[in-house]
C-alpha cells in the first residue's frame, strides 16, 4: 500500500508541477522581464527629466531681450502682417510708402526635388515704392541693418516722368523656422 500511496503522491506532485507551478513560474518570469523593461523606461524618463531641467536652466539664463531679438531675426512662422508693418515703418522714415504688397512661397523652395528636410522655410514678398535714387539706397541700407533676416532678390524700376522719383518694385525673401 505504501508503494501505491507514494505513486499517487508522485503523480499528484507531477500534475501539480505541470498544472500549476510551471505556468505560474513562467508568468512570474514574464512579469520579471516586464518589470525590467518598466524600470529601464523609468530610468530613461528620469534621465530625460534631468536633461530637460538642464536645458530649461540654460534657456532661462538667456536675456529675455536677446530671446525677443532672436525671435524677430528668425521667427517660427511666416508673419506677413508684422513684416509689412516693419517695412512700412522703415519706408516712412525716409518719406516713402509701401504699396502693391504680395506674398508667395519662394520659387527655389518649390523647385526642390523630394522631401524638404531643411529646418527653415523661405517666403517671397514683392512690394512697390516711389522714391528718389538716393532715398531708395538709404532705404535698402536700413533694410540691410534691420534685425529681421531679409534677402533682396530682385529690384526693378521705371524712369521718372515728371519728377525725380522712381517707381521701385522690390522682391525680398524672408525666412522662418519650420
Amino acid at each position: 500500500m505504501s508503494n501505491i500511496a507514494s505513486l499517487i503522491l508522485v503523480i499528484i506532485s507531477v500534475g501539480t508541477f505541470f498544472g500549476y507551478i510551471d505556468p505560474a513560474y513562467m508568468q512570474a518570469k514574464t512579469l520579471a522581464s516586464q518589470d525590467a523593461q518598466y524600470n529601464q523606461a523609468l530610468d530613461t524618463a528620469k534621465a530625460l527629466i534631468l536633461e530637460r531641467g538642464a536645458l530649461l536652466a540654460k534657456y532661462n539664463a538667456f536675456n529675455p531681450s536677446d530671446l525677443s531679438r532672436l525671435q524677430t531675426f528668425l521667427p517660427d512662422a511666416v508673419d506677413s502682417v508684422r513684416l509689412i508693418i516693419e517695412l512700412d515703418a522703415i519706408a516712412q522714415k525716409y518719406g516713402m510708402k509701401i504699396r502693391d504688397f504680395s506674398a508667395a512661397p519662394a520659387t527655389a523652395a518649390q523647385q526642390s526635388l523630394g522631401v524638404d528636410n531643411s529646418p527653415y522655410g523661405t517666403f517671397a514678398f514683392t512690394f512697390t515704392t516711389t522714391a528718389s535714387y538716393d532715398g531708395f539706397m538709404t532705404f535698402l541700407r536700413a533694410l540691410e541693418q534691420n534685425l529681421r533676416l531679409i534677402d533682396v532678390v530682385g529690384i526693378t524700376f521705371s524712369a521718372p516722368t515728371t519728377n525725380s522719383a522712381y517707381d521701385f518694385t522690390v522682391t525680398i525673401n524672408t525666412y522662418w523656422l519650420k
